[in-house]
Parts: structure tokens; sequence; C-alpha cells
């Protein structure tokens, strides 16, 4: 099944910041990030580009999360690209993984295609804003 699921999995107590696991696959692969360091400016960034893609003010957008090069944490780009003939859209997902876990490997690269529809991308967007609550094991997946 093709999905995207976000889960906020630690928080600051204080400030307005958190880390965002995520979780995408699709028929052959499933990848996850861990330590991917978010903000609501973030997340607003990211629901802000649904909305514009939904009402058909832009035919595409990315967004991205993490910075591999500067901190060699987790970095995820989804690169949503326009509708076809049929409705159905593509999200490109690149992901540079940080595994804490592996001392040998700290690192691995993975592209994935998500394939959806622009009212799951709609809804997607709009439950988004449920990660910004104070709370922990928040997720938010395009496929309940």
């Amino acid at each position: 099944m093709h999905n995207i699921k976000l889960e906020r999995c630690w928080a600051d107590p204080v400030v307005d910041f958190y880390e965002l696991c995520i979780t995408c696959s699709n028929d052959q692969i499933t990848a996850s990030a861990m330590e991917c360091w978010a903000s609501n400016e973030i997340i607003d960034d990211l629901s802000f580009k649904i909305q514009k893609y939904s009402q058909k003010e832009i035919s595409e957008f990315e967004w991205q999360i993490g910075n591999f090069e500067l901190n060699g944490l987790s970095e995820v780009t989804f690169k949503v690209l326009p509708t076809d003939k049929f409705g159905y859209l593509y999200i490109q997902i690149d992901m540079k993984i940080y595994d804490s876990t592996n001392l040998n490997c700290q690192s691995g690269i993975c592209t994935l295609n998500i394939q959806t529809e622009i009212g799951l991308l709609e809804t997607f967007g709009k439950r988004i804003s449920k990660l910004k609550e104070r709370e922990n094991n928040i997720i938010v997946s395009l496929v309940n």
C-alpha cells in the first residue's frame, strides 16, 4: 500500500522543536527516517503547500525536512508532481537516513514514489496540524 506516515516521536517541553519519525511505503519498499527535526513553521509550510496544490494554485512543489549535509541527521524531501489525466499524482520521496544504532553504516539513501489522489493528499494536509499539539506519539498518515 502506498502511504506516508508522520509520527511525532519526541518534543522539547519548552521550545517549538520536535522529532518526527517518517515512514514511507509503496508496493516494493518501506523506508523510515528517524531524527527528522521539525518546528511548527516547517509543518505549516507543508500544510500550506498542500493547500495551494489542492486548490490548483501550483502544479507541483517540493518540501524538505532536515539537512543531512549540515548536521549528518536524517533528511527527507517530498516532491509532489502534477496530476495525470486520470487524476492520480505521484510524490517522489528522497531520504537520507541517519542510523544511530548502526555504527558501521551511519546512513542510507532511499528514493521511492508514492501514488495517490488529490483528495487523500488534501485530507493529509489538513490533518498535519495535529503534529503541532504538545503530545508525543501523534501519527498522521496519507492513508488511514
